[in-house]
């Protein structure tokens, strides 16, 4: 594999610009190496219907090879992203705007959309997701 060198840049000085800068590298180096060993991307969305009360991100099985899941930008409360019974007291939190990425070949929730869960302090608001999929 090639390796892939950062040149520093001026323009990106800034912390969000780096941080998009960063961000777009990976997703096209994620991609491109996706694409050659048989996955696909795949995209969507889930909200809660009501706070408290966690829900996963498919009601059935939908396997994955990554995954980032990103708070809807509209969002007043927090979001809780963990298993079953994740809530406001477990799980990992997202405020609007933030993200997390899981790789389902490394055991993280068995690399399968129904077993990760969204709860949120805040009836109706909820994620995006976005990643690669076996074909």
């Amino acid at each position: 594999m090639k390796e892939i060198r950062f040149m520093e840049n001026t323009q990106f000085k800034r912390e969000q610009g780096m941080k998009r800068f960063f961000s777009l590298m990976m997703i096209g180096f994620v991609c491109a190496s996706a694409f050659a060993y048989g996955y696909i991307p795949f995209d969507g969305g889930k909200s809660t219907t009501k706070a408290g009360n966690a829900v996963p991100l498919s009601s059935t099985s939908y396997p994955f090879q990554s995954v980032d899941i990103t708070a809807k930008d509209t969002n007043t409360g927090k979001i809780y992203v963990g298993s079953a019974t994740v809530s406001s007291t477990s799980g990992i939190f997202l405020n609007a705007g933030d993200s997390i990425s899981f790789w389902g070949n490394n055991g993280d929730y068995n690399g399968d959309l129904k077993n990760i869960y969204i709860n949120s302090d805040v009836n109706g608001e909820g994620v995006t997701f976005t990643g690669m999929k076996p074909e």
